[in-house]
């Protein structure tokens, strides 16, 4: 009758869908050498974590191959790239791809990141255009361009201009006197501050490209001022001294204007993003 026809079609559909599921985890190809083959497991160093008991010395080439591949599971877990994807059904939520991509929501609007997976692309070095000698003490973006700096223990300030590609150079400073622990850009973006363990600092005007040295913070005897910190409201510099001494001084004049003191030496500080609020 029509009952069991259809229930010997359902059957079939079961056993050809089985019989495909298998064809499609069975390997594409076997050689027979491979089961002949014998592998020394304890004669070889990076091989011994492959015995599953200190008597055992030599396996079979299938053996050996499939607790390789145990073992790279343990390591480093499920690899996606070898895992067959699943065909598309007209069940499949089309708010699925949309939440495998962050493109859009990254192109048109800001707020949090769906919980899916981020692509994430390797850029050329920001500095391949003139890589430093020595390690580099501070990295620094521009405020409001694609201007980069660099500075470090050899006495250089170097400026890129960021595209993610070329990353070209745009100009490179040399400070004899002064190997540069601190620099960065001043809020408006107009200038550069650099400091060291030396009395002095420097300033680097982008626009005349003009070099000012300073000589210290007048009425203060700090033999380093390697510790310096910028204000995001474009009013302040402070620098970090001894026994606690935290130097105040005018972005705009490069005067000594106040001090705060706490009770052990300072060793950190950060501005509030208004600039109304220092915390040390």
């Amino acid at each position: 009758d029509e009952e069991d026809e259809e229930d010997e079609e359902e059957g079939e559909g079961e056993a050809a869908g089985k019989e495909e599921a298998a064809a499609a985890s069975k390997a594409a190809w076997h050689d027979d050498d491979d089961d002949e083959v014998e592998v020394d497991i304890a004669g070889v160093d990076r091989l011994r974590k492959l015995r599953q008991d200190e008597s055992e010395t030599v396996v079979k080439g299938a053996e050996f191959a499939s607790r390789l591949k145990q073992q790279f599971g343990k390591t480093h877990g499920g690899v996606s790239w070898a895992t067959r994807k699943r065909a598309k059904t007209d069940e499949d939520d089309p708010a699925d791809e949309l939440l495998r991509s962050t493109k859009g929501f990254l192109a048109r609007r800001g707020g949090a990141l769906p919980q899916s997976v981020l692509d994430v692309m390797r850029m050329a070095d920001a500095n391949v255009a003139d890589t430093s000698d020595c390690v580099i003490q501070s990295v620094r973006f521009h405020p409001t361009s694609m201007l980069m700096l660099t500075a470090g223990l050899d006495k250089r300030l170097k400026l890129f201009q960021v595209d993610g590609k070329k990353n070209s150079k745009v100009q490179s400073v040399f400070f004899e006197d002064l190997p540069i622990s601190t620099a960065d850009f001043s809020a408006d973006g107009g200038e550069v501050f650099l400091s060291g363990r030396r009395k002095h600092w420097y300033t680097f005007d982008l626009g005349a490209a003009r070099i000012t040295k300073i000589e210290g913070v007048m009425g203060r005897g700090e033999k380093s001022l390697e510790s310096m910190y910028v204000s995001p409201d474009n009013g302040h510099i402070v620098f970090l001294g001894n026994c606690g001494r935290v130097s105040v001084l005018s972005r705009k004049t490069k005067q000594w204007v106040a001090d705060l003191h706490m009770n052990h030496d300072a060793r950190a500080a950060c501005f509030s993003p208004d600039g109304r609020q220092l915390y040390t």
